[in-house]
């Protein structure tokens, strides 16, 4: 092997997906049900298709992108134009496109902007690159002398290695070359649209084996050669197309995802990084990659394969020359794949910095460093043997690392770049040799030296510790080496590589460090390789309907789906692993013991299957090489095999089903970008528009009722409509996304997908009890769900063989038994009695303590209606559509150590909408003191007789229910029986300093919490953000107002989490009262001011002076309310009315008579 050259490319990427730190995607708000795709920005212009497949654009405009306006000029024509590409070449703004002609299908042209007119001119064709066949997706550099495409055609007799390639050509003397074919890129499907970044990497859209869907978004690096797919961040299981970036924003199309508004939007992310330098691409067709540094680091029996020989590499340097060696060239080189050490004895040169390509030719050895001799190591013969290539270049992140990881591990990492942490012990920096034993364990016992590793450095490095001493706490970054004595240590490369942390920080890096390179390995021999399983791995309860393996080269689609009569399955799959091309084209086949038998004899692409009888409906397209070709709805009689087009609109016609009494056809009809379902008589031909912005039609087993999935304007929800009488019922329409359901064959369940758990997953619904069920106990990729029988639901699962179609008993868990068996105990934390739980979008989030794991929760409505919550989440309940808004006690059974436990909060969860239009009213210092004052009782029930009839949104209470700890337990009870019985909207409470005093073994802070909730606590209505505080936050009884540091700490981090929103903020003391001070510490009080004094407290309201007032403090309006049963017997309360986010009335109200303020 001698002279081989063994290429090493640098394994680090400008921008990859990773560039984008957190991603969230989002739509963009002018995106509609119609078609909104191919996105381009250039100079703060967004070019865009749109409906009728017209160019469009739109800009941003203080944050808010203008309404969309068709192009002007001539490029817009009678015919599609499709995928702009804007530039400026030497001032002139041009326009690439694509254009349909019914002669060649699209073909690429070239526009200019006429500064004069104001527009486009028509454009010119681009022969070159056209041909009679469909070119889609173009992109061209800014001189206009590089162009990609992508495109089905033959150019000189260069034919494409799949349906549609992605192609390449260059400008001499003004006109195109003759496209070359980058292989590397293609595929035997389609790539359709391609896009060249400004740090040369190519991204573009394909369906390959990982596409988690149809068609997902991939990129090129040009730095590794490789190709990467984009993770499930962006990608989903529809189809993701046509990516525009400059590394830090990003925009792209994707077909009808959930997140979306139905048929093609655009989506946009963002990075939080600075910016990079903006650079022209430069992207050269280079020969596959011989060799990385792993692979040189391969062994057989134990012995490096290529010892001894001369090996050429290219990577980074991760130390520079001079800091591992004052009179010899040593130094480290990364790549993506593995690290290896440079040891130029003799010579220093070239001086090498951190961060450099290098390109190094020497021999491979493991002797290099008298120190270091057991780590592989390069050893150049001459400073001719050192390459730099370029400078600059970005450093692979450290592998976190513990410093008891295994050994035949760490191997696999010498000369890379680590950081491990820990405690500092053998403390050295006096000797040439410098550093330290560091202590880091999987164990986290950092006295445990046996489970330490060595930190070494020399002098000469310039490295100060003299910070540091034994019983520091530091993280350290540098490359691992293997020394003569066969062990392991790091060495860092500058002076930040080593950081001191406090303990909790090293505690936490235990957290993310890898685990798995603690568990030892063994070597297995180059020979033996293992054979891929074709076990299909399943969840319990779960049965294969198909188990095809991924390199079976079939079936391999999120798109997948089944029908059933009962005895029949049929399946609608995709040859080579999901591509859709004209070779090998979707179709159905029947099923037989979970193999394919026989394909039914469609000409052209068929999807969507519908088994009634004998009677297979589908949705198929004749022509499927036009890709913008109708769907259209045809049967197939399973037993005469005969196949009959049923419509032959010019729109697409999908998702078919048929009545009972087979009288009528119902499927999803795509009209000018909008989804609608469409009722056809199947004797007289005759139409009828069933829904707007809907899809996905299921009939009930008598064909009366039928669901579907229809868009609100935010996400999909399910409704049912009843075919007689014409009324429409949502069913399902919580924030989440619910779609494509799929009646039982007896009417009991309703089978849909939702994403509620953050996978789009199949569900299922009891009709007799609303009950909601996920399909598989642990969350998995599902989709596509139909009923072989009434007790078993087949759907598509993403498997590890891939995607598959399996089958599972719908049987509903089973429900606690005997009551006599449940105990009583309190262990809900929210929603309480005093602090409900405001759910306007069909969500309910119940939290227990943590050792409580809960089985079941129903809603009990004051008429005594009881209705059972459906659990799709641990602590996550969907509150269905059949429940009316309003008030109820929630009641919960948890288990806990085998047994199982009851809780009945009352009043503590509202139903219904919230916004900006709301009326509160706040009582305070009530003092009640039953045993001594009983007359209270009927003042009391005065009191809230009064405030029902002012039919208020909500009520505050703010504090002082009694005046001693004697009296709690009498007035509390009275105060909530009487609530619960005058009160049908949500009452919250925060305590008064006679609220938590201590008397005996009786703390009021405890019990407050026993019978009202939560001391503290934060909601929202509408846009305001409401704050309940405790100012009486101590078991002492003070006076004054007290806070804790807890609470301090707590208020600090709402404040961030609400930033400018609007506040009303609720307590006991008024803190911003600046004549009669109210706080235990003038220090505090000043501390609670500084607090708020940044954030949009609108309003304040509290009690306590037992008197009226209202002040303006910092922008606030603090208001303080008299008591609301005085000792003469009079009541008062204030009424505050919110309309459309102003306070218009501000009122404390006597019962009887009214005093404005």
């Amino acid at each position: 092997m001698k002279g081989k050259r063994i290429l090493i490319i640098l394994a680090i990427a400008l921008v990859s997906i990773m560039t984008f730190g957190q991603i969230e995607v989002e739509m963009l708000p002018f995106c509609s049900s119609g078609i909104e795709r191919m996105p381009w920005l250039h100079d703060g212009i967004l070019y865009f298709v749109g409906t009728n497949y017209d160019i469009y654009y739109t800009t941003l405009e203080n944050g808010e992108w203008a309404e969309p306006q068709w192009l002007p000029g001539e490029i817009n024509t009678s015919e599609y134009e499709i995928n702009p590409c804007v530039i400026e070449n030497d001032g002139v703004l041009v326009m690439y496109f694509g254009r349909y002609s019914a002669d060649t299908d699209y073909d690429f042209y070239r526009a200019v902007f006429d500064e004069e007119k104001g527009g486009w001119t028509e454009g010119t064709l681009i022969t070159e690159l056209s041909t009679d066949v469909k070119e889609w997706d173009i992109w061209v550099n800014s001189e206009e002398t590089v162009v990609y495409f992508t495109s089905e055609g033959t150019f000189d007799g260069k034919e494409p290695i799949g349906g549609r390639d992605i192609w390449r050509s260059e400008s001499i003397d003004g006109k195109w070359s003759s496209p070359e074919n980058p292989s590397f890129l293609n595929t035997g499907g389609d790539e359709w649209s391609v896009f060249v970044a400004p740090d040369g990497s190519i991204w573009f859209d394909s369906a390959r084996d990982d596409s988690i869907g149809g068609y997902d978004i991939y990129r090129w690096d040009p730095y590794t050669r490789s190709i990467e797919h984009t993770g499930e961040h962006i990608n989903t299981f529809l189809d993701e197309r046509s990516l525009w970036t400059d590394g830090q924003i990003m925009y792209f199309s994707a077909l009808n995802r959930p997140d979306g508004a139905g048929s093609y939007d655009i989506f946009t992310l963002s990075s939080p990084q600075e910016p990079v330098a903006e650079k022209e691409p430069v992207v050269e067709l280079v020969d596959p990659i011989a060799m990385s540094i792993n692979d040189i680091r391969q062994k057989s029996e134990g012995r490096y394969l290529l010892l001894n020989t001369i090996v050429e590499v290219e990577g980074i340097a991760v130390v520079s020359s001079g800091l591992w060696h004052d009179s010899a060239n040593y130094f480290a080189l990364t790549d993506k794949s593995a690290g290896i050490l440079i040891y130029a004895q003799g010579f220093k040169e070239p001086l090498v910095e951190k961060g450099d390509l290098v390109r190094v030719k020497g021999t491979l050895s493991t002797v290099g460093y008298t120190t270091d001799v057991n780590s592989l190591v390069i050893r150049p013969a001459s400073p001719d043997d050192i390459e730099i290539i370029r400078k600059g270049e970005t450093l692979p992140d450290p592998v976190i690392i513990f410093t008891d990881s295994a050994k035949s591990q760490l191997i696999n990492l010498e000369g890379s770049s680590v950081m491990i942490f820990g405690k500092i012990s053998a403390y050295d920096n006096e000797t040439i040799s410098r550093g330290f034993w560091l202590t880091g364990p999987s164990d986290r016992d950092f006295d445990n030296v046996s489970a330490g590793m060595k930190v070494k450095f020399y002098d000469y490095a310039g490295i100060d510790i003299s910070a540091l001493g034994d019983g520091s706490f530091v993280a350290v970054q540098g490359v691992l080496i293997q020394d003569n004595e066969g062990e392991f240590y790091v060495r860092p490369t500058i002076d930040e590589d080593i950081r001191e942390h406090t303990e909790n920080r090293i505690l936490f890096l235990t957290t993310i460090a890898r685990k798995d390179l603690l568990t030892p390995t063994e070597e297995e021999p180059e020979t033996t390789k293992k054979e891929e399983s074709r076990d299909l791995v399943l969840p319990e309860n779960v049965e294969a309907v198909t188990w095809q393996l991924s390199s079976d080269n079939d079936f391999f689609s999120s798109s997948i789906a089944g029908t059933s009569n009962g005895k029949e399955v049929y399946a609608s799959l995709y040859k080579e692993k999901g591509t859709r091309t004209k070779n090998h084209p979707p179709a159905i086949y029947e099923h037989i013991q979970g193999n394919m038998s026989s394909k039914i004899p469609f000409p052209g692409e068929a999807e969507f299957p519908y088994l009634k009888d004998n009677t297979l409906l589908f949705a198929g397209r004749i022509l499927p090489d036009d890709q913008d070709s109708d769907w259209d709805i045809f049967s197939y009689d399973t037993s005469t095999k005969e196949i009959k087009t049923l419509t032959s609109e010019s729109y697409d016609q999908i998702e078919p089903v048929i009545s009972p009494k087979k009288d009528f056809l119902l499927y999803s009809e795509r009209r000018e970008g909008k989804w609608f379902v469409v009722k056809q008589d199947l004797s007289s031909g005759e139409r009828t528009t069933v829904a707007e912005n809907a899809r996905s039609p299921t009939l009930s087993p008598t064909g009366n009722d039928l669901a579907f999935q229809q868009w609100n304007g935010k996400d999909w929800d399910i409704v049912t409509l009843n075919m007689k009488t014409g009324k429409k019922t949502g069913i399902l329409s919580s924030s989440f996304n619910e779609f494509s359901p799929f009646w039982s064959p007896h009417g009991t369940k309703l089978a849909f997908i939702a994403d509620y758990r953050g996978e789009v997953e199949v569900f299922i619904m009891d009709l007799f009890d609303y009950t909601i069920t996920a399909a598989t106990m642990d969350i998995f990729l599902t989709t596509n769900p139909f009923w072989l029988d009434e007790s078993t639901l087949g759907f598509t699962m993403k498997t590890n063989l891939g995607w598959n179609i399996v089958k599972t008993s719908t049987s509903l868990k089973e429900k606690p038994s005997s009551e006599s068996s449940v105990e009583e105990y309190q262990f809900i934390v929210s929603p309480r009695f005093a602090f409900p739980y405001l759910s306007d979008n069909r969500i309910l989030e119940i939290l227990t303590e943590e050792s409580y794991s809960q089985e079941r929760a129903r809603l009990l409505s004051k008429a005594g209606s009881a209705y059972e919550l459906s659990q799709i989440g641990e602590n996550t309940y969907i509150i269905p559509d059949r429940i009316p808004e309003g008030l109820y006690s929630l009641e919960v059974f948890a288990e806990n150590n085998g047994r199982l436990y009851h809780q009945l909060e009352e009043h503590s969860v509202r139903i219904g909408h919230t916004d900006d239009s709301f009326t509160v009213i706040q009582i305070t210092d009530l003092h009640l003191d039953l045993p001594g004052k009983p007359e209270n009782m009927l003042l009391f029930e005065r009191l809230l007789s009064e405030i029902r009839e002012e039919s208020p949104d909500l009520m505050l209470i703010t504090g002082d229910l009694s005046s001693s700890a004697l009296a709690y337990t009498t007035d509390w009870e009275f105060i909530k029986k009487k609530v619960l019985e005058y009160c049908d909207f949500p009452v919250f409470a925060v305590p008064g300093n006679h609220d938590t005093q201590r008397s005996g073994k009786t703390s009021g802070i405890e019990l407050w919490k026993e019978v009202f909730g939560p001391c503290y606590y934060s909601f929202q209505w509408g846009s305001w953000h409401f704050m309940g505080l405790n100012t009486a936050d101590s078991d002492y009884g003070f006076v004054s107002g007290v806070v804790s540091e807890e609470q301090m700490k707590w208020i600090a981090e709402e404040l961030t989490r609400i930033g400018s929103g609007k506040i009303l903020l609720f307590a006991h003391h008024n803190f911003y009262d600046d004549r009669w001070i109210f706080f235990e510490e003038t220090a505090l009080r000043r501390e609670m001011l500084e607090l708020f004094s940044t954030s949009s407290v609108a309003l304040a309201l509290f009690g306590h002076r037992h008197s009226d007032a209202i002040d303006y403090s910092l922008n606030t309006l603090a208001v303080t309310t008299k008591r609301a049963v005085e000792t003469d017997g009079t009541l008062a309360y204030r009424r505050i009315v919110v309309k459309e986010g102003q306070i218009v009335e501000l009122v404390e109200v006597e019962p009887k008579s009214s005093v404005f303020f």
